[in-house]
């Protein structure tokens, strides 16, 4: 806990020298599967999600994402993944990745949203070959979780 700390003090520091973005990402799971977004601008599938606002919690920024991004609504809190340093930006860029069972909405494209290209529902044994290197990685280690293992 105290490394916990230690590490939040010193991203908050360098937050307030503005060297710091933070993200978030959803790993949205129904049924065995994930939702995956494809953006206008990248080549790979990504899990939803984008930055936090300056003065935004990451829990308020995920809700905002996944209403404005592919309008989904959280309908319970979900569990932290994890928080990862980006090391393909050039810049200090942290991600904190969440777990969301409970939500409701149709996944689709926001109709004034223009990042977002495509969406697609995936068995988590079948992902799409040009999902990215990261989104790869955080679902290897969702699959690898007691969390998965007791829902299927």
């Amino acid at each position: 806990m105290r490394l916990l700390y230690k590490f939040a003090h010193g991203i908050l520091s360098l937050l307030r020298r503005g060297k710091v973005t933070l993200g978030v990402r959803a790993l949205l799971i129904d049924n065995g599967r994930v939702l995956l977004v494809k953006h206008t601008y990248l080549p790979h599938w990504y899990l939803p999600g984008g930055g936090i606002n300056k003065g935004e919690n990451p829990m308020k920024a995920l809700r905002r994402e996944l209403r404005e991004e592919i309008s989904i609504n959280l309908t319970r809190d979900p569990e932290l993944l994890g928080f990862y340093y980006n090391d393909l930006e050039k810049r200090n860029d942290y991600i904190a990745v969440y777990v969301c069972h409970h939500f409701d909405g149709v996944a689709k494209i926001a109709p004034e949203e223009f990042e977002v290209e495509k969406i697609g529902w995936f068995e988590l044994e079948d992902l799409p070959s040009t999902l990215s290197p990261g989104t790869q990685r955080r679902i290897g280690e969702f699959l690898k979780t007691k969390n998965y293992n007791d829902k299927w």
